[in-house]
């Protein structure tokens, strides 16, 4: 109800007291009337609004779902990656004589590193400092030399009790 209507209503000489109020009423009526129309249809938006919000909500819990699958296929993917790597480093450093290269890759740091994977070999470990520092995990791996025992490969053993018992423990008969 706007001022001026009120205003025009209640100056209105002709009317009598019942007939402006029955009027203040009616226009009261249709101001309420339409805040109940407004406030209805807002409701009703609001409701559309929240049921596209859980609609969308069940979408995004769909999805993530699925990119937990995702993400256990990429972890995969990664330790694959790694082991393969791993794999790789101790395969290196048999072919450059470390006896126990699974114990030893630990001690290299594999962080200037690059894998040349033409020569299957590192490049950037600096080979001979691991030797100098680490000489009782390494062997020379000279082809030809192969040592059985205090044996080398080409030699003849003498029998002794010592060679007899070395033979023993080795399941040679």
């Amino acid at each position: 109800m706007k001022t001026k209507d009120l205003k025009t209503i209640l100056g209105n000489e002709e009317l009598s007291l019942e007939d402006k109020v029955a009027q203040i009423m009616a226009l009261n009526g249709q101001d309420v009337n339409a805040a109940k129309e407004y406030s209805n249809t807002r409701v009703q938006e609001l409701e559309n609004e929240v049921a596209d919000l859980k609609a969308a909500k069940k979408e995004l819990e769909t999805k993530a779902e699925s990119y937990k699958d995702y993400d256990d296929l990429v972890k995969f993917k990664n330790d694959t990656l790694s082991e393969k790597e791993n794999g790789q480093k101790i395969d290196y450093l048999k072919k450059i004589g470390f006896k126990r290269p699974d114990l030893f890759f630990d001690k290299v740091d594999w962080s200037k590193s690059k894998y040349d994977e033409a020569k299957k070999e590192y490049t950037g470990v600096d080979v001979d400092a691991l030797k100098s520092t680490y000489s009782d995990l390494f062997t020379d791996p000279t082809p030809g030399r192969i040592k059985f025992g205090s044996v080398e490969n080409g030699k003849t053993e003498t029998a002794s009790a010592n060679s007899s018992m070395n033979n023993f423990i080795r399941g040679i008969k």
